[in-house]
């Protein structure tokens, strides 16, 4: 089919023009390869030169823009070639404005990811393709406004949000109300890409377009959009003035910017644009690398890291299972060959070897993120969030050598204590399965409101956001520098040393102490463990995203428990982690360039949904409950992981297995969680193909 339609759209072309001749001649190559080789095909460019490659592939886009050849536009859109243009290049958009070619059009902005109005002959846009940038930007906005209103603690509503697109809609100026969230607005607008939306604000505001719109961090609407890969609106902020040679804190530009998240074509675009002006495209941010040095040590960094990507052929069978236990099952059977994990027996070897393999130099990245928090702690213990930073989970777990671009913290706040006698404590489902406990207080008033009290915590951190400096030379704070999340907020660094560069996300959740212990379910605990359950001091809470309400949480009894762990039975719970991180982990599918995909380095997400962490720890607690500590050794590590999974699921009436609706917490019992994670299905499946007659370890 697309042979025949790639024919049909050759035998549009007759001119005997040059560049039309040459247009015409790679798509007959094209449709040999297509009928020979199917969709592993390349494109034949005339050089192997990676600049006269982005000359021809521009050229011939603009071409087959002219003509309305759209199947042959897409084409050209997977072939790693530069095909934004620069200003004073020719424009394929303005080309199909003048033949009326919508499909050309749509293949342009949807496809190609090429910015619309970068001129002002591109105003006449029909109205048929603004309709339909209405609909899909208006929709994106709307699916994330919910979350991003939460982080942003914005006091709007989604009614008033409505009301304000309207009017953006109808080129109507928004009311003085919204001066506040102008920012922000930008900010989101910047974060979703939203080209269509920002172009038509501008029609009734004076928008500048090099105004910082994140103040704690010195971040302009081009930092944001290279930084989540939006090339289009890269694009459309270049051609409206924006400067790329702005620097944030860290003295990062919007290059260096794209460079660390991976978005190379992004990168390549800004200094292209930058090298057209004769801008200085070396300049070196605090960590003393240009932005292609910092891509390409960026790049090596994530190539060799232990779990190497996904073959295109592989990532294609994964996607194609339409059940999430099948794309988990395949998923393992794949990555845990890479790992040498051909029998039960390989389970033990497979962690060791990827300690070993684990350099000296990335085992101190987290020691490095713990130094600098501990100068922003000493910061905010100026202010009332006066606490104690405990390294979290793979802080005491034993899987520091696996997960290692993020970090977990937990800040204890000294100066609040929700004292039982002074509460009001109502204990609300939220949601089957899911308890919460609201919690209001006299002694501390409106603050510790959690909506309140998330405001006055995330403010707290961007003021010590702004003026902090780092005090390591290969360790900084980097863009997006702070994002809030549910529980707290999370901080990016950037870490380079000897050609090594990754960027790190430290989590910092606040919790308070709760002044009433709960101690049902612990007597189930092996004695070893018991003996630390005793005390008062080991149940807190943390904010929680539902309602604003905060929820009880045992971590420092978990951290107590896991203390206690043998070594094999600490190695048994970093596998159950492993399988967790294969799954999870956003295993990604190579793809041609960023157009496809505003990942990093382009990479296309296959990952599933895994058991989320709370449930996944609840899992190997009720196994340190039920099995002997006799069980755990060596020779019973495959049983046990097997075993660990196992209390996720049941039998239904048929004999299937299928997963449990709820899991009770053996340290919080009172507070259950609903799962429905189908993928531990596919990871009992793939153990159970691991149980062949091998000699087990000895």
């Amino acid at each position: 089919v697309y042979a025949d339609r790639l024919r049909e759209e050759r035998n549009k072309i007759v001119s005997n023009d040059e560049s039309h001749q040459k247009l015409k001649k790679g798509m007959e190559n094209m449709i040999k390869k297509i009928l020979k080789n199917g969709c592993n095909c390349k494109w034949k460019f005339g050089s192997s030169d990676k600049q006269a490659q982005t000359l021809e592939a521009k050229q011939m886009l603009c071409v087959a823009s002219s003509l309305g050849l759209s199947l042959t536009v897409k084409l050209l859109g997977l072939e790693d070639a530069e095909l934004h243009p620069l200003p004073g290049e020719e424009n394929p958009v303005y080309n199909a404005l003048c033949g009326q070619h919508i499909d050309t059009l749509y293949a342009l902005f949807r496809d190609l990811k090429i910015a619309p109005y970068t001129t002002a002959k591109q105003e006449n846009i029909p109205k048929k393709v603004k309709q339909n940038f209405w609909i899909t930007e208006n929709n994106i906005f709307k699916r994330n406004f919910l979350d991003e209103v939460n982080q942003l603690l914005l006091e709007v509503d989604e009614k008033e949000i409505n009301m304000y697109l309207e009017g953006i809609k109808s080129l109507k100026s928004p009311s003085n109300k919204w001066k506040e969230f102008d920012s922000k607005f930008l900010y989101m607008l910047s974060r979703y890409g939203l080209v269509y939306l920002l172009h038509q604000l501008s029609q009734t505001n004076d928008i500048n377009f090099n105004q910082v719109i994140q103040p704690f961090s010195g971040c302009t609407m081009l930092h944001i959009s290279s930084h989540y890969g939006h090339l289009n609106l890269t694009e459309y902020l270049l051609h409206h003035g924006a400067d790329p040679s702005i620097k944030t804190e860290g003295n990062f530009t919007a290059a260096h910017i794209a460079a660390l998240a991976g978005q190379g074509e992004t990168m390549n675009y800004i200094l292209a644009y930058m090298d057209n002006l004769n801008m200085d495209i070396n300049e070196c941010c605090f960590l003393e690398t240009t932005a292609e040095q910092l891509l390409k040590q960026n790049s090596e960094t994530y190539q060799s890291t232990n779990f190497q990507t996904l073959k295109t052929d592989d990532a294609f069978l994964v996607r194609n299972e339409v059940k999430v236990e099948d794309k988990a099952y395949q998923l393992l059977k794949m990555k845990g060959k890479s790992l040498n994990i051909k029998c039960k027996d390989d389970l033990l070897k497979a962690i060791n070897d990827i300690r070993v393999n684990y350099n000296t130099s990335n085992r101190n990245q987290a020691e490095d993120v713990v130094n600098e928090l501990d100068i922003i702690i000493e910061k905010l213990n100026e202010t009332p969030f006066e606490g104690t930073l405990k390294g979290h989970e793979q802080f005491y777990e034993g899987n520091k050598d696996i997960i290692n671009d993020e970090v977990r913290f937990i800040l204890e706040l000294n100066n609040f204590t929700a004292m039982k006698e002074d509460q009001n404590i109502n204990i609300k489902e939220i949601g089957k399965g899911n308890m919460v406990y609201s919690i209001n207080t006299r002694k501390n008033g409106n603050l510790f409101k959690h909506r309140n009290f998330m405001k006055e915590y995330i403010a707290k951190f961007k003021d010590i956001v702004k003026e902090y400096q780092s005090s390591s030379t290969k360790l900084c704070l980097a863009p997006p520098f702070l994002i809030p999340y549910k529980k707290g907020v999370i901080l990016f660094w950037a870490w380079c040393s000897e050609n090594n560069c990754r960027q790190i996300r430290s989590f910092i959740e606040p919790v308070i102490k709760a002044d009433w212990p709960s101690k049902e379910g612990l007597k189930d605990l092996p004695e070893s463990k018991q003996k630390i359950c005793t005390s008062n001091n080991y149940i807190h809470l943390h904010p929680h995203d539902i309602d604003g309400h905060w929820t009880l949480c045992a971590y420092d009894l978990v951290r107590e428990i896991f203390k206690t762990l043998t070594d094999n039975e600490r190695d048994i719970w970093v596998i159950c982690k492993l399988f967790t991180l294969l799954i999870k982990k956003q295993w990604w599918a190579p793809n041609n360039n960023g157009r496809q995909s505003a990942n990093r380095f382009g990479f296309c997400d296959i990952g599933v949904e895994a058991l989320p962490e709370r449930a996944q720890r609840t899992l190997f607690l009720k196994e340190l409950i039920d099995s002997p500590k006799d069980k755990w050794g060596k020779e019973c590590t495959y049983e046990r992981v097997c075993s660990i999974f196992k209390h996720a699921v049941e039998n239904d009436k048929d004999g299937n297995l299928t997963v449990i609706k709820e899991l009770k917490p053996v340290t919080l019992p009172q507070t259950p969680q609903h799962i429905n994670q189908s993928c531990v299905l596919g990871i009992i499946k793939y153990l159970e193909e691991l149980s062949h007659d091998i000699p087990k370890i000895s």
